[in-house]
């Protein structure tokens, strides 16, 4: 479903940033790496972030919910 998909999407970009910080990682290095992001590319969706983009992303995608709770895209 939709929120699984997001829920591993923030969790591949931590474990990314954490594996570019070294190491040792601690919260600056990991701020510092995520923040390398830029024009990054997991699994083909597009994470950008800046020292002023704190975000990562702004895909959006519109689903609608059917009987019985399905997800239609």
């Amino acid at each position: 479903n939709a929120l699984n998909f997001e829920v591993f999407l923030n969790v591949r970009v931590l474990v990314e940033a954490i594996r570019m910080a070294g190491p040792n990682p601690t919260p600056e290095k990991v701020t510092r790496a995520l923040t390398a992001m830029k024009g990054y590319s997991l699994a083909g969706f597009p994470i950008n972030f800046s020292e002023t983009n704190r975000r990562g992303s702004s895909y959006l995608d519109i689903a609608v919910i059917g009987n019985g709770g399905r997800l239609y895209y």
